[in-house]
């Protein structure tokens, strides 16, 4: 960001003298010719940085701050040299200022640079000068400092205010590529992050805003054939559009791939927080979605066909919003800290509110649910708000892109599915840890690279330890060498078309690989974590719930027969209660991962394994009994 005003850090007196001390280099009217080359070199080397838009580094901007310029009362300029100062003040000047075009700024001190010469100390002190003044331009902060001043005036600032700042600021000033994905400031509510790029950004609130939900000027009195054109708009965007949840996630990892280029410091965390989810852009990068993409998408398509919509959020109870437990049936199929991340906004619908001719006020409900999608159009506002079961019956989400990261939030298992629809599925298991196609997904595709069971899958942990490390695939029914890199780009080339795939599909699963530990561990809902860290046990305690379900039933089968003899009879009520028991503890264990509580969820584990034992010694007394009693 660039400042508005910036004091002289180099006088324009007739004498002076250049001291380095920085690098133990110096240079006055007697230094060595060696020495002044030595200087020209480091500052040609930070001349080339900035003006090609990077960063100089630390030890270099102490450089030049240390070359310093003071009057000597000797050394008197010649009128060309005069000029030529005279000339690198007001350019300094002008680059410390937020308004122009920066990179007019940067052709103006090129065509300086270019027109003098090295060896010579006046070259010298231009050169630091104008480098100087790019330098602090780059780590000042106009945008800012005029956001304070407004606030401090006014008591508030408003977006369109803070995005006019924003937009001086990217033009005049360069982009702070260090600092990519990292908050810049904040105004009030207001969040200022650099993008990937570093140039400034304003954030979506991180809280869910709402607006009432009225009838706009330019959706009064509509004829027939206006509401049957947003119809036709809902049918347009959602109509055989498969369902995704993988593509808001892949998004995130180019957009943390690409800021952590530039900054290599920044935390997945960080870019997180940066990231701006965009509704619109997934639907037409994927050309698929799930509601709240789909939703973002008809709103945008009809706000360009003149009408004014809304996004409703619904509390709905879908699969993708419960818990990552071995059995989500019953009070587990309800998951706290994903309703708390989200606002219960679980599912979303796009809402149109409108008068027909006679001017009576009507809402057409565009759901957008993946399969059947006819809307609802209802005789009044009120009639809508009692059927919707909408959390924000009269409210309307304005910022629909925060949800969707939200959501992410709770993703640690997402799906993709091919042009066919629900059975053709490719998937990311975070707590599994791999990719992998359904039997429908990867049915018929020529080049697939499949392993030894027969089916797709990679590890997420392959991909990141171990690349290009060869391992045995089987291409159409052949075995074959080849890295997990270049599994994953097979692929891509035998899947894209189903899946729709776009091309930085495999680079944005690579650093989904790479990250995968820290997005659990940081990004996402706690609980993932905790379910990723117990899931071995937890699965393992599950299986022996379900063998001893098997038996249950069969046994109460068995107890209500009257000619069941007593003693198996007996042994039949003691596995009841005991396997019933059982039951209660695995459900504790599931309450244990919700809570974060490694420990207990091991222990749980632990003694529903020995339950598990105590059960089966049961089932041999009863299979022990005499065959006359034993099979009755």
């Amino acid at each position: 960001m660039c400042v508005s005003g910036g004091s002289n850090h180099i006088s324009s007196n007739r004498s002076f003298d250049i001291s380095v001390s920085a690098s133990s280099l110096s240079a006055t009217e007697t230094t060595s010719d060696e020495k002044t080359a030595s200087i020209d070199e480091i500052l040609n080397g930070i001349a080339t940085k900035l003006l090609s838009g990077q960063d100089i580094t630390k030890a270099e901007a102490k450089t030049l701050e240390n070359i310093t310029a003071t009057p000597q009362g000797k050394g008197k300029l010649t009128s060309t040299q005069k000029k030529l100062i005279k000339t690198t003040d007001k350019l300094a000047k002008e680059i410390l200022k937020s308004k122009g075009s920066y990179k007019a700024k940067q052709q103006k001190v090129r065509k300086l640079l270019d027109s003098v010469q090295d060896g010579d100390l006046v070259t010298q002190q231009v050169k630091v000068k104008v480098l100087l003044a790019m330098h602090t331009a780059r780590e000042a902060s106009y945008c800012q400092n005029k956001a304070t001043e407004i606030l401090k005036k006014k008591g508030t600032i408003s977006e369109k205010e803070i995005l006019k700042l924003i937009e001086e600021d990217n033009k005049a000033c360069p982009p702070l590529a260090n600092k990519a994905g990292t908050l810049a400031f904040q105004a009030g509510k207001h969040k200022v992050f650099y993008d990937s790029k570093g140039k400034l950004t304003l954030a979506s609130p991180d809280r869910k805003a709402t607006v009432p939900i009225e009838q706009a000027r330019n959706n009064k009195k509509l004829k027939p054939a206006q509401v049957a054109q947003m119809i036709q708009t809902l049918h347009d965007v959602v109509d055989n559009t498969p369902y995704n949840n993988v593509g808001p996630m892949l998004e995130f990892m180019k957009f943390f791939r690409e800021a952590s280029t530039n900054n290599p410091e920044l935390t997945l965390s960080q870019a997180f927080e940066a990231h701006q989810s965009s509704p619109e852009q997934v639907y037409d990068k994927y050309h698929s979605g799930d509601c709240v993409i789909f939703a973002g998408k008809l709103k945008s398509e009809l706000s360009a066909r003149g009408f004014k919509a809304a996004i409703a959020g619904q509390y709905t109870g879908t699969a993708w919003a419960r818990p990552p437990l071995p059995e989500t049936s019953g009070n587990f199929s309800i998951w706290k800290g994903y309703d708390q991340a989200t606002e219960n906004v679980q599912h979303c619908c796009t809402v149109v509110r409108y008068s027909d001719r006679k001017g009576e006020d009507r809402v057409l409900a565009l759901d957008t649910w993946a399969g059947d999608n006819e809307p609802a159009d209802y005789d009044s506002f009120s009639a809508w708000t009692d059927m919707s079961g909408a959390l924000d019956t009269t409210e309307g989400i304005t910022n629909i892109g925060h949800i969707l990261k939200m959501q992410m939030r709770g993703k640690s298992k997402m799906i993709l599915m091919g042009k066919a629809g629900m059975q053709e599925q490719f998937g990311i298991d975070l707590i599994r840890g791999n990719i992998y196609l359904n039997t429908g997904g990867a049915k018929g595709l020529d080049g697939l690279p499949l392993g030894a069971s027969g089916r797709f899958s990679i590890s997420l942990q392959d991909l990141r330890d171990n690349p290009d490390r060869q391992a045995t695939y089987y291409v159409d029914g052949n075995p074959v060498q080849m890295t997990h890199r270049e599994a994953l780009e097979a692929f891509q080339g035998a899947a894209g078309e189903r899946f729709q795939l776009p091309r930085d599909f495999s680079g944005n699963i690579m650093t989904l690989a790479e990250n995968a530990d820290d997005l659990v561990s940081h990004v996402l809902i706690s609980t993932v974590a905790t379910a990723k860290q117990v899931s071995n046990v937890a699965m393992g305690a599950h299986r022996l719930v379900l063998q001893t379900d098997d038996k249950a039933r069969e046994y109460k089968n068995l107890e209500g027969k009257e000619d069941t003899p007593e003693p198996i009879r007996t042994l039949i009520n003691a596995y009841l209660e005991n396997q019933e028991k059982m039951r209660q503890r695995f459900d504790s264990l599931q309450q244990k991962i919700l809570d974060d509580d490694v420990n207990k969820v091991r222990n749980h584990a632990a003694t529903i394994t020995a339950m598990a034992a105590e059960l089966a010694q049961i089932v041999a007394q009863i299979e022990a009994e005499p065959p006359e009693l034993a099979n009755l």
